[in-house]
C-alpha cells in the first residue's frame, strides 16, 4: 500500500528558510562530495548500469500521463474519456511548447524553466544524474529527525534546491525559485512520497506540487503516481506532436459554440459537472461577465446558469445550495469552463440529463436577457 506524501506549507517553508540559510541545523560540510552524493543517488534508484538501459519512463498522474525519453525529451498529455485529450505540453531542448483546448504556445520565465527541471528530473527516473556537473553541495540539513544532503544549481533563470534523504539518498524534494514575469518572487516546492519497486528502481508513489503564497483551490492536492512503463513502443513524432483533440470553440458577442469534454455524475447526492471547451479567452470574446445568467444546452436539454469568470470571485453562497448550478473555472485544475449542478433533482431530470451529456456532443451558450416590461 502506498504512504502518503506528507507535505504542509509551513513544513516546505521552515526547510527552505533551513536550505538557503544555512547555520541552524547544518551538520560538518566535506563528509560527502557532490559527485558520490549523485552517485549514491543513483545507486539507490537503481544503478548506472540499469538506467543505461532505459529509453524511457511514463506514468500516470491525475489527468496527466508523463513520458520522458532517456535524452531529456519529455511530453505531458492530459486527457479525459476517451478520444478526449485537452492539454499537451513537450518540452524539447531548451523550448517548452503547450497546446491547451487548440491554443499553441512557447512558454517562457519561471514557467519554462520549471518544466525543463522537471523534465531533467524524471528523465533520470527522479534522480540528478542528469544535473550532475552543474550541482553544488549546499550541506547537510536537519528538520527534527530528517537529515536531507541539499544540493542546488541555477537553470534558466531559476535556483533549484534539490533535497536527498541522508538515509537512503533519494530525492525527497526540489524547490524552484526565481521573478516571474512581474517581476514578484516566485517560489514552488515539489515534494516527492515514498519509493515504490518497479521493474528494479525505486520510483515515488506520487508529489505534491505547493506554489507559496497559492492555497484553497487553486493549490492541488497530491497527486498519486501510477502505471509506471519503462521502455514503450513510441512513435517516431511522439515528443513532437502537440495535437489535442477536444473540438472546436467558437465564441461571438452573445453567445458560445463548443463541444462537451466530459459528464461528471454522482448519482448519490444528484451532482453533476460538465466540463467544456471554453476558455476565459472565449468568455471574454462572447462578451459574458460575472453574474451573468447563461442559457446552456446540449443533447436537447436546456438550462440556467450564474457565471463567475473565476471560482474564486463567487460572491453568491447561494448558486451552491440544491437545485443551483453555476458555470465558472480554476485555471490550476483544469483550463476550460465547466456547468455544476447541485442535487439535480427530481432525480428524473438527473437521470435525463446523463443520457443527454455524451463527450465532445456540441454545447452552446448565450446571455439571458431580462424581460421587458409591457
Amino acid at each position: 500500500m502506498r504512504r502518503a506524501v506528507r507535505a504542509s506549507v509551513p513544513f516546505m517553508a521552515a526547510a527552505l528558510i533551513l536550505a538557503l540559510n544555512g547555520p541552524t541545523g547544518t551538520a560538518a560540510q566535506g563528509q560527502l562530495s557532490t559527485g558520490e552524493i549523485i552517485s549514491k543517488n543513483i545507486q539507490a534508484a537503481g544503478g548506472a548500469e540499469a538506467m543505461a538501459r532505459v529509453k524511457n519512463v511514463s506514468f500516470a498522474a491525475g489527468p496527466a500521463r508523463y513520458t520522458a525519453s532517456a535524452d531529456g525529451r519529455m511530453a505531458v498529455r492530459y486527457a479525459l474519456e476517451e478520444p478526449v485529450v485537452y492539454e499537451v505540453l513537450i518540452v524539447s531542448g531548451p523550448a517548452v511548447g503547450r497546446n491547451s483546448l487548440n491554443r499553441v504556445s512557447k512558454l517562457s520565465g519561471v514557467e519554462r524553466g520549471r518544466w525543463l527541471c522537471l523534465a531533467r528530473l524524471v528523465s533520470g527516473l527522479f534522480t540528478l544524474k542528469n544535473f550532475g556537473p552543474d550541482l553544488t553541495y549546499e550541506g547537510l540539513k536537519i528538520l527534527g529527525p530528517e537529515r536531507h544532503h541539499v544540493l542546488s544549481t541555477r537553470l534558466e533563470g531559476l535556483r533549484a534546491l534539490f533535497s536527498v534523504d541522508a538515509s537512503d539518498f533519494l530525492v525527497k524534494r526540489m524547490v524552484l525559485s526565481g521573478v516571474d514575469p512581474a517581476g514578484e518572487s516566485w517560489e514552488e516546492s515539489t515534494e516527492f512520497g515514498s519509493a515504490e519497486a518497479v521493474e528494479g528502481f525505486k520510483l515515488p508513489a506520487a508529489f505534491y506540487v505547493s506554489q507559496v503564497g497559492v492555497g484553497g483551490t487553486y493549490s492541488p492536492g497530491p497527486r498519486p503516481l501510477s502505471d509506471f512503463r519503462i521502455n514503450t513502443e513510441l512513435q517516431a513524432d511522439f515528443f513532437d506532436d502537440i495535437k489535442v483533440n477536444c473540438g472546436r470553440a467558437e465564441a461571438a458577442l452573445g453567445r458560445l459554440e463548443g463541444a462537451v469534454l466530459l459528464g461528471m455524475f454522482a448519482e448519490e447526492d444528484l451532482f453533476v459537472r460538465v466540463l467544456t471547451n471554453w476558455t476565459e479567452e472565449d468568455i471574454t470574446a462572447a462578451g459574458f461577465k460575472n453574474g451573468d445568467i447563461l442559457i446552456v444546452t446540449s443533447g436537447g436539454a436546456e438550462f440556467e446558469t450564474k457565471l463567475y469568470v473565476l471560482e474564486n470571485q463567487v460572491d453568491d453562497p447561494t448558486v451552491y445550495s440544491p437545485g443551483n448550478s453555476l458555470f465558472t473555472h480554476t485555471p490550476t485544475r483544469f483550463p476550460g469552463f465547466y456547468v455544476q449542478f447541485n442535487t439535480l433533482s427530481p432525480k428524473e431530470r438527473f437521470d435525463d440529463l446523463r443520457t443527454r451529456i455524451k463527450v465532445l456532443a456540441p454545447v452552446q451558450a448565450r446571455k439571458k436577457e431580462p424581460r421587458r416590461s409591457s
